[in-house]
Formats: C-alpha cells, structure tokens, sequence
C-alpha cells in the first residue's frame, strides 16, 4: 500500500507526513497532497493512494478497527488495481487481471473469508497439450520429453534458482551477497549460460513468462529470484495443484476490491474528480517511471 500518514489530528502539515515511493517527481507529489490537505473539507490523519487490495485492506484496517480518519484516492474510475473482474451475460463473469490463489496466501484467503467469498478448484484433469519449439506434444506428468538429460537439466534449474533464491533476504535483497552481480544480469543471459539442453532453456523461458508475463530479456535476475523466493520457490509458482494456481474467487477477484470499498463508503473518493470538483483543474494520474 502506498502511505502518506500524519501524527497530527489537525489539518495536514507537510512536515508531519512520511511518504513511501508514490510515482512522480517528489515535488509534483508535495504539490498535489498539499493541495488535497488544503481542501479537505474535514481534517484527515491518513490519505492512502490508490484503491488496489493493499491499500483497500490498510484502509480497512485504520479506518474500521482502529476508528482512524482516512481518505482514499484512486486516479481510475474502478476499484481493484491489477484486478479487473468484468461481467457479461454470454459468460457471467471472466478476470483480465490477477485471478489465481493457493496455499500459502493465507492474507487474501483470510480476507476473502471475511468477506464471505469463495473460492473454487480450477480444472486439472486429463493431459496437457504444449506447443514448444514449433511442435505439439501432449503429455501427461510434468515433462513432454522422454530425454532424461533434458528432464535432468529441467529440474535442475528449478533447483539451482530456489537455492539462489536462499541467498536473498526478502525485506532487503540489494544485501544479498551477489546482489549486484545477479542485477547486472538478465533472465535471459542466466538461461543462456546455465541451461545444458534447449528443451530446458525453452521450458524455463514458458516457465519464466507464465509468472512474469513479460520477456526474460527485460528483467534482471536478482528481481526474479526475489519474486521466486516470495512465492515460496519456482514449482510452487508455476505448479496447479497445492500450488499457486490451484483456485479462484468465485464470482471474480475483483470483488474483494469492491467489498471493501463498500464498507469504506465516502472515504473512497476518485481523485481527478476531487480535484475537479474542488479546484476546477485538469489532472493527469502519475504513470511509475514516467513525469
């Protein structure tokens, strides 16, 4: 969730507030909570950016069980974040964002139970179908090959990246012991070096883009053993069963979103609309790594 808090009851001073990384240059960002604390109608003691389910769940927490006076602003006109559940009559319902949960996840399943929102054991029967390298297998197990040096290498891999992954503490992984080495590096210049066979190469690239939804060329390789390490390891990641996509919210992920916001009521509030109302200005939501 991303904060800006205020030890003071009154209205917001600036030096009263401490700020995680929001997006957008420092001064932009003191620019515009200065105008939002200048024009708040009542005092607020804490102004959480962005309507995600982190920061819905903060909300959630210092407004309702703590009796906290908080405000919540979101530059888009729906609740959620990177979860976007849409509705339809030909097919009820269909998540185009993050969808998948599994043990582990104990946060959002406890969330999700609060709420009274279920969940249900995605399909995982029968073979599977993999097209790789330009052919079509289907298999059933874990490997489409019967090569054994190429089913060696695979789970090798798998095996070498959890125990690098060892290496990094969670909280602080730039003091990891080789953290500047391994960020220098890509995924894919990893894959390139480390892989003996080019069926384990392309298995851990499917592997790699199923996570990451992005290319291994585009990511350094301490970021991805940081994110490997905080999913509890490569299998737990990318396997179904007892693994991180072995359910889903009945009804769609996104309702966790909209739940919450419905028990925060006002205190949800969009922020260009806010402004305009209250200043008659035009204002462009902050993009992360873009002024």
């Amino acid at each position: 969730a991303k904060f800006c808090f205020s030890n003071s009851p009154h209205p917001p001073n600036w030096s009263s507030f401490h700020f995680l990384p929001l997006g957008g240059p420092q001064r932009s960002r003191k620019k515009i909570f200065n105008v939002i604390s200048s024009k708040m109608e009542k005092p607020v003691e804490v102004i959480v950016i962005g309507v995600g389910i982190s920061g819905l769940c903060a909300a959630k927490l210092l407004a309702l069980e703590h009796g906290i006076n908080v405000t919540v602003l979101e530059a888009r006109n729906r609740v959620g974040g990177r979860t976007n559940t849409i509705e339809h009559p030909k097919f009820k319902y269909a998540d185009l964002g993050g969808a998948y949960v599994g043990p582990t996840q104990n946060r959002i399943l406890r969330v999700a139970k609060e709420l009274g929102i279920q969940t249900y054991k995605v399909y995982n029967e029968g073979s599977t179908i993999e097209f790789l390298d330009g052919k079509r297998r289907v298999f059933s197990g874990d490997v489409s090959t019967m090569n054994p040096v190429a089913i060696l290498d695979y789970y090798n891999m798998i095996r070498t990246l959890d125990k690098m992954g060892q290496e990094i503490p969670l909280d602080e992984p730039w003091k990891a012991p080789k953290a500047s080495e391994w960020d220098s590096m890509t995924v894919k210049e990893f894959l390139d070096k480390s892989c003996w066979t080019n069926y384990a190469k392309k298995r851990m690239v499917q592997v790699y883009n199923d996570a990451m939804a992005a290319e291994p060329e585009d990511m350094s390789l301490l970021y991805y053993l940081w994110y490997l390490k905080s999913g509890d390891g490569v299998l737990r990641i990318a396997a179904i069963e007892d693994a991180g996509q072995e359910r889903k919210f009945i009804g769609g992920s996104q309702q966790i979103s909209n739940r919450i916001k419905d028990k925060l009521g006002d205190r949800v509030k969009n922020v260009s609309l806010f402004l305009r109302n209250t200043l008659r200005l035009r204002i462009m939501p902050f993009v992360y790594g873009e002024k």
